[in-house]
């Protein structure tokens, strides 16, 4: 019956390696700002995938070996082998789920942002200024989600854009209300590196 915890450490393997996109989300959902040490787990991420795909696979062998306890192919209804084939079936969609949430992330943040309006912005009635900004550690749609809500929380940003792609953001605010060491600073808080573009 070792099947079962290979199937279960497969999934919390593959949380794990998408920890990047879910710390963030999860932080803005418990309404805690942001999760600034999502991208340490970055770096690590391809072993964590590999790690997820050995127990994966560990577990479908062993769940489907010649000597898996059942005759024929054919289970009992009670037998602790069909639980634990169903437990995999189950798993394997949930561990590509999460492996491949940066690349779904994007989409995901938006939904979350606008359900919890952190991406409306303070309107300002003077004159605005523009900073563009290089963002460092960014690595998917949701990282420069994360960083855009971080700076549309700030009182006197009138409009922040951030693109993963460019590694780079644009922010208008009102220079009377907020400074750009703000700006980098909110930046950091949400994980990331930024300086200020020439």
């Amino acid at each position: 019956m070792k099947e079962r915890p290979l199937a279960v450490a497969s999934i919390g393997a593959a949380i794990v390696a998408s920890l990047c996109c879910i710390g963030p989300l999860v932080a803005v959902l418990l309404g805690l700002g942001t999760f600034g040490a999502a991208a340490f787990f970055e770096h690590f991420r391809p072993y964590f995938l590999g790690v997820t795909a050995l127990l994966l696979a560990g577990a479908w062998y062993l769940a489907y070996r010649k000597n898996a306890a059942c005759t024929d192919g054919f289970c009992p209804p009670e037998s602790p082998v069909r639980h634990t084939r169903l437990l995999l079936w189950i798993a394997t969609p949930l561990v590509a789920l999460f492996a491949a949430l940066p690349y779904y992330s994007l989409l995901v943040w938006k939904a979350v942002a606008e359900s919890r309006g952190l991406l409306v912005m303070q309107p300002t009635a003077s004159t605005l200024s523009s900073v563009t900004l290089q963002i460092e550690g960014m690595t998917c749609g949701g990282c420069a989600a994360a960083v855009q809500a971080s700076l549309s929380q700030l009182k006197g940003v009138s409009q922040a854009s951030v693109s993963f792609e460019e590694k780079s953001g644009t922010v208008r605010y009102d220079p009377s209300r907020v400074k750009v060491g703000q700006i980098l600073q909110a930046v950091e808080k949400a994980g990331y590196k930024a300086t200020v573009k020439r």
